[in-house]
């Protein structure tokens, strides 16, 4: 049994959470109260976007009894994010008790104020967690998330960079500066964080659009394929991954298939149109 533990130790260490997962779940078949593999399961979840997953283990790994502060943050992070607010704040609330006035509450303060779209409060709180502490994993991220959507984008660049040199196999630190560097045409270094993201989240559709659009570009087809196909089915509402696949389907002759994808690039761009249109026209 202790295997299991020990290789999803080392694909957690690795940065291949997807693939830890399936360890670690063999291990507590066995071993149910084992709350170090629970803390690590908890925290693939919480690196592969299941939130609601990840808090339901994070809660189970907890002991009542001495509560451990380097649990307390990711399970108020999983909560923030899964929408859950009212648990996510009675863990902000037990995080200052043990921890006091820390880079740790100031960063689980700043994502409820961004997962909240209160993107000054939690560029605040960001500031004020590194200040205190500059090496704390995550924060450099979160900070830089909330500038881009302040369109700082050159400041999000460096703290993205920052973050990795911290924590190298986060996945949205990976996927973020690939994208900005996608965008940039700085297609190399691009590549290898995207597919460092795509490690830790196979099934990432964000993460497959914009890797399979870099390859289309340099005209590495048969890969772009494969990426573009899974990303049109992970992201079935999202009008650039089907336009993208119908360009693709156009390079390679399949035409019939780039005219069904171009007509469901129409049909969600029209959707898009109606709703926002709906959206600012007057109650009648």
């Amino acid at each position: 049994t202790p295997v299991y533990l020990n290789l999803g130790i080392a694909y957690f260490r690795g940065g291949r959470y997807a693939e830890a997962e399936k360890p670690l779940r063999r291990f507590l078949a066995a071993e149910t109260g084992h709350r170090q593999a629970r803390h690590l399961l908890g925290l693939c979840l919480l690196e592969q976007g299941q939130f609601a997953k990840a808090a339901e283990q994070l809660d189970a790994a907890r002991d009542r009894e001495a509560p451990d502060v380097s649990l307390l943050l990711p399970l108020a992070t999983a909560y923030y994010r899964a929408g859950r607010e009212a648990e996510a704040q009675r863990a902000v609330h037990e995080l200052l008790e043990r921890g006091g006035d820390s880079a740790e509450v100031h960063l689980v303060l700043g994502i409820g104020h961004a997962e909240g779209n209160d993107t000054a409060k939690a560029v605040e709180e960001f500031e004020t967690a590194r200040r205190l502490n500059p090496k704390l994993p995550w924060v450099h991220k979160w900070l830089a998330e909330s500038l881009m959507k302040l369109s700082r984008e050159s400041e999000a660049t460096a703290l993205y960079r920052q973050e990795l040199l911290l924590n190298p196999t986060d996945p949205e630190a990976n996927y973020q500066l690939g994208a900005v560097l996608e965008r940039r045409g700085e297609d190399g270094e691009a590549e290898k964080l995207l597919r460092t993201a795509l490690g830790a989240r196979p099934d990432w559709g964000d993460a497959c659009y914009t890797l399979g659009k870099l390859y289309q570009r340099q005209g590495r087809l048969k890969e772009a394929l494969t990426l573009l196909e899974r990303a049109a089915k992970l992201l079935p509402d999202n009008p650039s991954a089907h336009y993208q696949l119908g360009r693709l389907y156009q390079r390679l002759g399949r035409n019939p298939e780039a005219k069904v994808q171009f007509a469901l690039t129409e049909r969600l761009r029209q959707a898009a149109r109606e709703k926002a249109r709906d959206a600012i026209s007057p109650e009648p």
